[in-house]
């Protein structure tokens, strides 16, 4: 837990290896094994270890949530509704349960599920940038321009040194014409991480 928090991923994945080879019952060395894989970008290993953690511990809301992460990212998109639903199931106030059910509605191609599912997000988490930052990502993509950019612009609002979320704004200004915000948003981003 130690090496994943200090940004050193591979050693946290030697670490959750090594604990899971040790103590194979033990759920959490899957999940976080899982978690260490998606984001070194081993989408099948986070399959792999979100499936184990869920098969030897099924009632936690938080490794349905893991499973479908790594299914979006292996573009398993109907696996991922399912997972998400599971997670709200277990977990109904956890409002990125909620906003990520809602994208991976939107990949399948129920625009008004993920819709809905993004309104309640809302709700529930109206103080996590994250969860604007998905929502508006969902409203962009079902052609609500103005919709995407409150809720982008909400996201900074809530966490200005962001640069991703400056970077999605600057991409729904462009969709709506507006260049010179964009290029704005564009240059904050890239002030706010240069190295990327």
């Amino acid at each position: 837990k130690i090496y994943s928090r200090s940004g050193n991923n591979s050693e946290a994945i030697n670490a959750f290896q090594e604990a899971a080879r040790l103590e194979p019952e033990n759920p959490e060395y899957h999940f976080r094994l899982g978690r260490s894989y998606i984001e070194n970008g081993n989408d099948e290993g986070a399959l792999l270890e979100s499936r184990c953690a869920i098969r030897l511990k099924s009632d936690v809301a938080m490794y349905h949530a893991e499973l479908g992460v790594a299914c979006l990212a292996n573009e398993r998109y109907e696996e991922a509704v399912s997972a998400f639903q599971k997670a709200v199931h277990l977990d109904p106030e956890e409002p990125r349960n909620h906003s990520n059910l809602a994208v991976s509605y939107y990949m399948i191609g129920n625009y008004e599920e993920a819709i809905e599912e993004s309104e309640y997000a809302i709700s529930l988490g109206p103080d996590q940038p994250d969860v604007y930052n998905r929502v508006g990502c969902v409203y962009y993509n079902a052609a609500r321009y103005e919709e995407s950019i409150n809720a982008c612009q909400k996201a900074i609002d809530l966490d200005p040194e962001n640069p991703r979320y400056r970077y999605t704004l600057s991409l729904f200004y462009i969709k709506i014409g507006d260049y010179e915000r964009a290029i704005t948003e564009s240059e904050c981003a890239i002030s706010l991480k240069p190295d990327e």
